[in-house]
């Protein structure tokens, strides 16, 4: 069958976002939504494609205003033409484009989940100056707050680049990941990280110290007082950068301690501990970190 594209319509009366979608690709193959992300000037596109031979489950909440459904895509303009970048699955509708100043932002409100300090509603996706990415999450009064629903002071920063790198409360030294009896800091299953006041180094392998961990933060961001991000771009064998980036969240649970939870666009229901592990009680081998 030829593929057919067509603009994505908005839910009419008495239809939700799922409606909308069973009622486009009842027709199409599909589907565009246009909006000026970066403020350019020029159309860009969120692209919707069904889920193909993925399962998608309506009532199954992915996360950051994402709830199964088709994968939406971004098409963004440059100055030579178009960029394509990865997005997220949801049921969305055009409705939810919204202006702010000279750009358009996603205002994604069918997903919400109720977080410690409340319900978060919205989940707004805009231009960052490089991607359109998740930049704030609204509780139910309009309010920004963060993923528990948990308010965020006005005027507070929400993000910061790897140059002007947000302070992270934990203590300076090696953090390695603990399981159990599995991985502990006198046995490390992998090698662990080194926290020098202002930003992470890594290492691959503690059986081979001398390779370096093929990725690179290009962004940190403190989204909450206990809850910091960073973005990678990661490299592949051939020692070239993927233009794909990634996003992994984390929670401080004390000042020497911190949790992965997952990353960002998919279920951040990881359970990684890492914690301050002193010299003494490292192996030799894991001691890799030398002062950049």
């Amino acid at each position: 069958m030829p593929s057919h594209w067509a603009p994505y319509p908005s839910a009419g009366k008495n239809e939700t976002v799922v409606d909308v979608f069973y009622r486009h690709f009842s027709k199409y193959s599909g589907g565009f939504i246009p909006a000026d992300f970066n403020g350019d000037g020029k159309l860009d596109f969120i692209v919707i494609a069904p889920a193909g031979c993925e399962a998608h489950d309506p009532n199954a909440r992915l996360d950051y205003g994402s709830s199964g459904g088709p994968a939406a895509d971004f098409v963004i303009s440059t100055p030579s033409g178009y960029s394509a970048a990865e997005g997220f699955r949801s049921f969305i509708d055009t409705s939810m484009i919204k202006r702010h100043g000279t750009k358009d932002m996603l205002e994604i409100n069918g997903s919400g989940w109720n977080g410690s300090c409340g319900y978060v509603e919205t989940a707004v996706w805009g231009w960052t100056g490089k991607q359109v990415q998740l930049i704030e999450l609204h509780n139910d009064k309009g309010q920004v707050v963060d993923r528990e629903g948990c308010a965020i002071p006005s005027g507070a920063a929400t993000t910061a680049t790897a140059s002007s790198s947000p302070r992270i409360p934990l203590a300076t030294g090696y953090y390695a990941y603990v399981e159990g009896t599995f991985s502990t800091c006198a046995k490390p299953v992998m090698s662990p990280w080194y926290f020098d006041g202002t930003r992470f180094w890594e290492e691959w392998d503690v059986t081979d110290p001398k390779h370096e961990y093929s990725s690179e933060a290009v962004k940190w961001e403190m989204v909450a007082a206990n809850r910091f991000r960073i973005t990678y771009r990661n490299r592949d064998e051939d020692g070239q950068w993927d233009r794909h980036l990634s996003v992994n969240e984390y929670v401080i649970t004390g000042p020497q301690s911190f949790t992965y939870v997952g990353t960002v666009g998919g279920p951040l229901n990881a359970n990684e501990r890492h914690q301050l592990c002193t010299p003494s009680q490292l192996p030799a081998k894991a001691k890799w970190y030398k002062q950049r």
